[in-house]
């Protein structure tokens, strides 16, 4: 939230956040009785949770929200535990799997991931219902593009708060309410709450 308020706060009157863990930042027009207009862009991110912890420090993990497991052999991972843990996911090499395993894409519930933790101090850190995430590695790219993790829908929001900077607050018809809404990934229960709140 301090992060958020450091980045984008000045250009708004107010940043407000609730129990959901929506932010909502309002730029007013000065208009006494003036019209809402919100803009909505969700703020939270696809990623994982911690079903079982296995020896040797392995864990099995489901989705949260629409993760496509194509991506995730080799990748490296952070659980958010008691600490943040590290973690790759595990794939069997080449020269032990046959030619048909090789193409056969694995659930995302027999996909392992490897935190070099013993299991009894893994259970500790990460209990069962730990968030997992990718981890954060942002690059530049050629002709000033760049790439990284979570751009849905982070992108949009800096549209939006680029967007709304554009407009002087006297040319403004109405308060504009820009929510960085939760739980969007897995519905849109973020949204429906902060529009009832600011309606």
């Amino acid at each position: 939230g301090q992060e958020l308020d450091a980045l984008v706060g000045e250009v708004f009157d107010e940043h407000r956040t609730d129990a959901l863990g929506n932010h909502l930042f309002i730029k007013r027009c000065g208009r006494p009785n003036a019209p809402k207009i919100l803009v909505d862009t969700h703020f939270d991110e696809i990623g994982m949770m911690v079903t079982a912890i296995k020896e040797g420090g392995f864990v099995s993990v489901t989705n949260i929200g629409g993760v496509d497991a194509r991506i995730l052999p080799a990748g490296e991972v952070i659980l958010y535990g008691r600490e943040p843990v590290y973690g790759v996911v595990a794939a069997k090499a080449p020269h032990l799997t046959t030619e048909i395993d090789r193409d056969k894409l694995l659930p995302l519930s027999d996909l392992l991931m490897d935190t070099g933790y013993e299991k009894e101090e893994l259970e500790e850190i990460c209990p069962i219902g730990t968030p997992v995430g990718f981890k954060p590695i942002y690059r530049e790219l050629a002709n000033e593009r760049i790439a990284g993790k979570a751009f849905d829908d982070k992108a949009c929001g800096a549209c939006a708060v680029f967007g709304i900077d554009a407009v002087a607050k006297r040319e403004l018809a109405a308060d504009v309410y820009l929510l960085f809404s939760a739980f969007e990934e897995t519905g849109l229960t973020g949204a429906r709450t902060a529009a009832f709140g600011i309606r």
